[in-house]
This record gives structure tokens, sequence and C-alpha cells, in this order.
């Protein structure tokens, strides 16, 4: 009888741990998903506040150019300048609904993942990989590298 109750409470122990993990990363995921959607439209409507509230103050913004210059660009202020830059100079900005955004690769292990999705239009091509980070009860950018695809 006890071994009986032992090991029924042993499973119960390990599908709470199963069932628990599941449920935080379907949260996780669902928190993720609410980040980056954030984050695309502060894109579209060109908004720099919220735009960089999806960011953490340490984070880092790498640009990866085909001609091997790359670019990094380290904590909010430098990031949110290059991002206004951006917002007035790139032309995807000026045309945002023209562009494709593919959907995402995510991968949630603990409190890390990654984020990937595509960007394509009328002569460009960009590989965007969001690394993301857990702190202080909400998820936030930490590292995004944007990989610049050359045309054919």
């Amino acid at each position: 009888m006890k071994i009986s109750f032992l090991f029924s409470l042993a499973v119960l122990l390990i599908l709470a741990c199963t069932t628990t993990s599941e449920v935080d990363t379907l949260k996780a995921k669902q928190e993720i998903d609410a980040l980056m959607e954030r984050n695309r439209t502060a894109m579209a409507q060109k908004d720099i506040d919220m735009y960089m509230s999806t960011y953490w103050p340490d984070a880092e913004k790498v640009i990866v150019r085909p001609t091997g210059e790359d670019i990094h660009i380290y904590g909010m202020d430098a990031i949110r300048e290059d991002e206004m830059k951006a917002f007035e100079q790139s032309p995807i900005f000026n045309n945002f609904d023209e562009y494709r955004f593919s959907e995402p690769e995510r991968a949630i292990v603990g409190s890390k993942a990654t984020y990937i999705r595509h960007i394509e239009g009328r002569d460009l091509h960009l590989v965007n990989q969001y690394d993301i980070v857990y702190r202080n009860g909400e998820w936030r950018i930490i590292r995004q590298v944007i990989e610049l695809i050359p045309g054919d």
C-alpha cells in the first residue's frame, strides 16, 4: 500500500512539474509574442518610446552587412538614436505595409528566448534575430541581430 501511494505521488509530482513547465512555456510564448507585436507596432507607427520599451537598458543591436562591415550598437541611448535615424531614412518605414513578415521561429529555454523573423519587400530582405531575457517579471530584448541579405 505504501509503495503504490509513493509511486502515485511520484507520478503526480512528475506530471505536475511537466504540466507547470508546459504552462510556463505557453505563458512565456504568449508574453514574448505580445512583446514582439508591440515592437512591430512601434516600428509601423514610428513610435520611438514604444519601440524602446521592448529593450533592456543594457541591450545590444548588431547590423550584419553583406560587405562584412558589421555595426555594433550598445545601450538604450545609442539604440534610440540609431532607430530614430532609421525611422527617418530607411525606406522600410515609409512603406511599412508593403513588407512581409514571416511567421516567427521561437525557442524558449528557461528565462531566455530566441525569436527570429524574416522581413521581405521590394529590394530588401533581412533576418532579425532577437535574444530575449526574462527579468523582474517581464520579457524584453537584450540583443538584436539584423542580417541584411543581398538582393538577387
